[in-house]
């Protein structure tokens, strides 16, 4: 029976095969970042379009003060940032605002807060905001998105081929007949495979947490959804914030108060107090916004306490 070591080419035949391993993770990391970022598009936009929506509704039942809405407007507020101050209520001497919406999101494709505008008075594909008021709202981002449609951050993937490279000893071996069964792979050749082998074991640890990091974030990201959410139907119904997170439970708004994913404490949760009621100044302020009680950075650079 003859005893061998493993000779430099079959090291560096499994040496190239992790590396298309590897370099076919890579892609499939990329798609899973952009369809993340779809997602919150889809989130953000349809937070937006809802608080359109109700401005709309509540201009038309003319519960805003008409010095509050510009003419020629159809209804519709004048830019996003209205949407976020608010306007004066119709009939209030007390000056009482009506808010729709808690912040402008950030689009997560640009990464900015500009976002593409529609009128009312626009054409259906218009892509220059006539600037009468605010109809619609889109990302600025070019490109294509995963299932083929417009306004996405195109993704390309790019590979190239390369001839392996033989060393002289494999070389030599293919010409002469001699595998070297009595020999096994030099030092060198095993550090050179060894450092292979430890590049890919980085990159797969660094997916690896980063994967678990994206996972908390998505997580993160629809807690606070479900949570405003349940703020808004409880001020929709009852005409007053809820004084706690867990007066949402009992209310039978949410199911229960979730656990921060970063904290992994539902009482960690930060909440912002509404301002107070001219009708009723004595009374406590409520909970009109929620955000993450963890002081940690995301991927993207900003502050989960910020979201």
């Amino acid at each position: 029976m003859t005893t061998r070591g493993y000779t430099f080419i079959e090291l560096l035949v499994v040496s190239t095969m992790l590396l298309v391993l590897a370099a076919a993770i890579m892609p499939l990391t990329k798609v899973t970042m952009q369809r993340m970022r779809e997602v919150e598009l889809r989130r953000d936009l349809r937070e937006m379009r809802t608080a359109i929506d109700k401005f709309k509704e509540a201009a038309d039942l003319g519960n805003i003060a008409p010095t509050d809405m510009k003419a020629g407007a159809e209804g519709y507020p004048p830019d996003l940032d209205t949407l976020v101050e608010g306007v004066s209520a119709a009939n209030d001497a007390t000056g009482r605002k009506l808010k729709f919406l808690r912040r402008v999101p950030i689009d997560p494709i640009t990464k900015s807060m500009e976002w593409g505008l529609r009128s009312y008075q626009d054409d259906a594909g218009s892509t220059r905001w006539g600037g009468q008021n605010v109809f619609d709202v889109r990302t600025k981002a070019e490109g294509t998105a995963l299932d083929g449609s417009a306004d996405m951050e195109k993704q390309s993937v790019v590979v190239s081929r390369q001839s392996p490279v033989v060393s002289r000893t494999a070389t030599r071996g293919l010409e002469t007949g001699d595998w070297g069964l009595e020999t096994g792979f030099t030092l060198i050749e095993l550090l050179v495979v060894a450092s292979i082998l430890i590049v890919l074991a980085g990159i797969g640890l660094v997916q690896y947490r980063n994967g678990k990091t994206r996972a908390s974030e998505a997580v993160l990201k629809t807690d606070l959804f479900n949570l405003r959410d349940g703020i808004d139907q409880f001020y929709a119904d009852k005409g007053q914030y809820p004084g706690t997170l867990d007066e949402l439970v009992s209310a039978g708004y949410l199911r229960k108060v979730p656990d921060d994913p970063f904290t992994t404490s539902s009482t960690t949760w930060q909440t912002v107090a509404s301002e107070p009621d001219p009708n009723n100044p004595n009374a406590p302020p409520g909970v009109y916004d929620v955000k993450s009680g963890s002081d940690a950075t995301a991927l993207d650079g900003t502050k989960y306490a910020d979201w």
